[in-house]
């Protein structure tokens, strides 16, 4: 009876635990608060050691912003070497038509750990002279706590000092409000344009993205750029068109040079 028991007790236990668990990783998620203010004076230290506002860090570019934490031993390592290769693959740079931010969850964590993963990224993304355009922070419990609120970032510390948190990118316009998330942790160039251009409100972007963000549309269920067949084929109905009027009015001009050098 007794040998019964224990048995049911720790059968009890594996099922609290794992209803636990599930628990947790559903509060790990990002809540979309597309063209929410961030908390613009939340203060951090970079990576010299500094304190720093980040409203201040936005410089009046876009900005594309990774939370996560600098001793990750799985997800944040690949997510930040695939951000820098996909920037890389960019005409677009850093320092100059966006901002890279970097923040540690880990209160734990110090600058001179920032130091050295901005000194990685840097050499990863191989323009050594955007290293201003890159900032890597760390900083109080109640920083993290009030800056991830308000870009939606949520995430559960586990034991052993680690923490459970979501894979992705969020996207800044110059004047501090979330515009757009790209989740999961590889990113296409294509997207990551798409996404730089569209949140700096027009300060960046050629003929070609304007475009192309009619012809893609940004998915908040997938944190991905989707082909929109409508758009698509209004803008390929409106260059048509422009061809089709513009080829008339060619051969009317050449038709009344004909008929004036006869006349």
């Amino acid at each position: 009876m007794i040998k019964l028991f224990v048995i049911f007790a720790v059968l009890l236990a594996s099922t609290a635990t794992a209803f636990a668990q599930r628990s947790l990783l559903n509060d790990v998620s990002f809540e979309q608060k597309l063209s929410a203010a961030i908390a613009a004076d939340a203060t951090f230290k970079d990576e010299t050691g500094q304190t720093v506002r980040i409203g201040d860090l936005l410089q009046d570019r876009p900005t594309v912003l990774m939370v996560g934490f600098y001793e990750c031993p799985m997800l944040c390592d690949p997510l930040l070497q695939n951000l820098a290769s996909s920037l890389k693959k960019l005409e677009l740079s850093a320092g100059k038509d966006f901002n890279v931010i970097t923040l540690s969850i880990s209160p734990s964590e110090t600058p001179e750990l920032a130091a050295a993963k901005k000194a990685e990224l840097v050499k990863a993304y191989g323009r050594p002279e955007t290293a201003a355009g890159w900032h890597c922070l760390t900083g109080t419990t109640a920083m993290i706590d009030q800056f991830t609120g308000s870009v939606g970032f949520h995430y559960a510390p586990l034991p052993g000092g680690q923490f459970s948190h979501p894979a992705g990118l969020i996207i800044l316009t110059p004047g501090g409000h979330v515009n757009r998330y790209l989740l999961g942790m590889t990113f296409q160039a294509r997207d990551m344009r798409l996404a730089i251009v569209e949140s700096s409100q027009g300060k960046i972007g050629t003929l070609s993205d304007a475009v192309l963000l009619r012809c893609y549309h940004y998915d908040p269920a997938t944190g991905k750029y989707g082909f929109a067949i409508q758009a698509a084929l209004q803008t390929a109905g409106c260059a048509t068109a422009l061809l089709l009027f513009g080829t008339i009015g060619f051969l009317g001009y050449r038709y009344r040079q004909k008929a004036g050098v006869h006349t």
